[in-house]
């Protein structure tokens, strides 16, 4: 969902879903080019391969990587 933002520290996201496992992630809204995750499909992503080049800006970053308050949303166990 583009649009959304962090409950915590209120930055832009974009909430995705990895492919394989259908979990949800939320993005940072930026492409980064050294980030590791790319979409693949609407709102399907997977983990870059660290070799692999970076798809020009389809590259994100996980919101978890960032967030000054990730440990507040993590669930636990995780």
């Amino acid at each position: 969902m583009v649009g959304a933002r962090c409950k915590t520290c209120d930055a832009p996201l974009i909430w995705a879903r990895f492919a394989e496992s259908n979990k949800p992630v939320p993005l940072d809204a930026e492409p980064d080019p050294n980030g590791r995750i790319v979409f693949v499909g609407a709102g399907i992503v997977r983990v870059r391969g660290k070799n692999e080049p970076a798809p020009a800006g389809r590259s994100y970053t996980s919101h978890f990587a960032t967030c000054p308050d990730a440990d507040q949303h993590r669930l636990p166990g995780v």
